[in-house]
């Protein structure tokens, strides 16, 4: 997880300003409409993330990884 960052869990689109809604009908529409799809474009882009700290020795704010 990123410092600071917006969200609180890597797995789903929650903001941490909106935990407060957590577990009202509000929220489970919400979750529905915005989760999260893993397909290829998404297993490319993590990929290219990685080289990118790993091989190539970005930091994880850098550019390269965003």
């Amino acid at each position: 997880l990123k410092f600071l960052g917006r969200s609180p869990c890597p797995r789903c689109l929650v903001q941490k300003n909106t935990i407060f809604n957590l577990g009202a009908k509000k929220d489970r529409y919400i979750r529905r409409k915005t989760e999260r799809v893993d397909d290829e474009r998404r297993h490319i882009s993590i990929e290219n993330a990685r080289k990118a700290i790993f091989e190539f020795g970005h930091s994880v704010l850098s550019t390269a990884v965003e």
